[in-house]
């Protein structure tokens, strides 16, 4: 669970791996306390969780902006992904702020390796929708016992670009008490390397809530085209016929099971948005529309509620959403 925690922490808690107690140190010795933390953090993550293989150590440079990258990381214990020059920019920081840039310049997937040709035609077609390079703009900012968390990402595959954004908020006592610096340390880096047998529990009764949460995908009608030779490839290996009566019937389906899957997941919440999602989704994927995506926004008239970070994890009821928050359909 702390894990699922960690990830719902999302990107700040990578920058905080190296930020640590930067404000406390004198600037000479910052690139060589991030260069130490991060590398010693990203040992630990290897040790206790199967999610990191292996990486190049950081090198931190900079002056007035200061830049951490590693050259390679790999991920998964069957190496499915592999990042290069993967690392962030510090920006500014000070008591009560952080302006970060969080960069992966170069990103491999690296499929189970096969000699059918029409499986390597599939891997090849999946591949041209999975990123290739990733760009995060970060923006902390206490207010009190708040700590707000901007995050605005964009990414791009070769038949597509994708952008994530989102505003939230964490809520706890010590953020009072505690500069940048210390919250990153405390709260994101802990959060992160945490393991089942941690004893520290300080930040168990931290609570969470999001104003804004956005991801859509754009293209210039080259998914399409991938999409339909996707569904000409799975005909031949199924011996199937195909053509583009056959590819309107396939994006249908994929409708369909969109909505099955939204309605076992969500229940009668947000039904008929899901029903728009899901003939947006048809357009998008026979090229009708080239843009897709969902907006959720807090209603401005309502209160923002705030979780505990396990509750809102574990959370399987989302008629809390709906009451509260505003689902959009973006599709052109």
């Amino acid at each position: 669970m702390k894990k699922l925690i960690a990830i719902i922490l999302g990107i700040g808690a990578l920058i905080a791996i190296g930020l640590g107690v930067a404000l406390s140190l004198k600037s000479k010795e910052i690139k060589a306390h991030l260069e130490q933390t991060l590398n010693e953090s990203f040992e630990k993550i290897v040790t206790n969780d199967n999610l990191l293989k292996s990486w190049e150590p950081f090198v931190c440079e900079g002056l007035i902006t200061v830049s951490c990258y590693s050259k390679k990381i790999i991920l998964g214990e069957e190496e499915i992904f592999t990042l290069y020059n993967a690392g962030f920019d510090i920006h500014s920081i000070d008591n009560n702020s952080l302006q970060a840039s969080f960069k992966i310049k170069d990103i491999k997937w690296n499929p189970i390796e096969t000699t059918k040709e029409a499986e390597l035609e599939l891997v090849n077609l999946i591949s041209s929708s999975i990123p290739q390079k990733l760009e995060c703009d970060v923006a902390l900012k206490r207010n009190d016992d708040k700590l707000s968390e901007n995050i605005q990402c964009n990414m791009k595959a070769s038949n597509a670009s994708y952008e994530l954004n989102s505003k939230e908020t964490y809520q706890h006592s010590t953020f009072n008490t505690q500069n940048m610096a210390k919250i990153l340390e405390n709260f994101y880096l802990k959060a992160i390397l945490a393991t089942d047998n941690d004893a520290d529990d300080t930040y168990n009764d931290a609570k969470y809530a999001f104003d804004t949460f956005m991801l859509k995908a754009q293209n210039k009608g080259e998914f399409s085209k991938d999409m339909y030779k996707l569904y000409e490839v799975q005909s031949k290996i199924q011996e199937m016929p195909y053509g583009q009566e056959g590819f309107a019937q396939y994006a249908k389906n994929i409708n369909t099971l969109a909505l099955i899957t939204a309605s076992f997941v969500l229940g009668d919440v947000y039904h008929d948005e899901m029903i728009t999602f899901g003939n947006a989704l048809e357009s998008y994927l026979t090229g009708q529309t080239h843009e897709l995506g969902i907006h959720l926004s807090h209603q401005e008239n309502k209160e923002l509620k705030f979780k505990t970070l396990e509750d809102f994890a574990q959370s399987s009821n989302f008629s809390h959403l709906s009451d509260d928050y505003t689902l959009t359909i973006l599709s052109k």
